[in-house]
Order: structure tokens, then sequence, then C-alpha cells
């Protein structure tokens, strides 16, 4: 029973952050978030030749790591993809209202690593976030 109420009010909390921060309340929780702002203020500072940009939805797999050892210079060791660490245990989903005004709110976003990064995850392309 009680971990059924921690998922209740950690929804009811994250709501609350999601809400400040679409209508603009909490810009330090959207920096976070910000990729267009991330990637262009990293592209100013760091030699393009240096960067490796890969998306969280495709990490975990044995191309994309083998692609980030090799990046890194080091020897790959296949990693336990299978081992989920750290699972989130709070199912966590949007009602209709705030899930369009996220959307919305983070529109220039999609737009921005579309156009830059040659496309999205399938995730983002459904509008699961």
């Amino acid at each position: 029973r009680k971990a059924q109420n921690s998922g209740k009010n950690v929804a009811v909390i994250a709501n609350r952050i999601l809400d400040r921060v679409i209508d603009g309340r909490d810009t330090e929780t959207f920096q976070r978030s910000d990729y267009a702002g991330i990637l262009q203020r990293l592209s100013r500072a760091v030699p393009k030749s240096q960067v490796l940009v890969t998306f969280f939805e495709d990490l975990f797999t044995p191309k994309t790591m083998q692609g980030l050892c090799a990046f890194l210079g080091l020897g790959y060791v296949e990693p336990a993809f299978a081992k989920t660490v750290h699972k989130g245990k709070a199912p966590l989903k949007l009602d209709a209202e705030r899930r369009a005004a996220t959307r919305s709110f983070l529109q220039p976003q999609y737009d921005y690593v579309n156009a830059h990064m040659g496309g999205m995850p399938e995730r983002w392309q459904r509008g699961e976030m």
C-alpha cells in the first residue's frame, strides 16, 4: 500500500514540476532538456571532432556502444544489456492536456534535433516522452 501511495505522490510532484517548466516558472529544470541550446553551446566550445552525440534511446545497443568505445579509444567489452539497474518504480502517465502542452512546448527542440541530427528516435516521433 505504501509503494502505491508513493507512486501517486511522485506523479503529483512530477506534474507540478512539469507545469512550472511549461509555464516558464522553472527555467533551471528546462535547461537540462534544452537540447538545442546545449548542442549550440557545445559546438561553440568543443571541436566537432571531439564530440559524439547520440540518443539515449540508441545508447544501449552493441552498435552504439562499439562506436562510443571506438570514439573514446577504448577496447569494447560486451555490456550486460539485459541487466536493469535503478529502474523507476512509479509509472508516470501524462493526461491529454499536459501531453499536448508538453508536445507544443518541446516542438522547437524536436525540430532542432531533427534538423541537426538527421532524425529523431521513434519514441519522440510517437510522442512518448
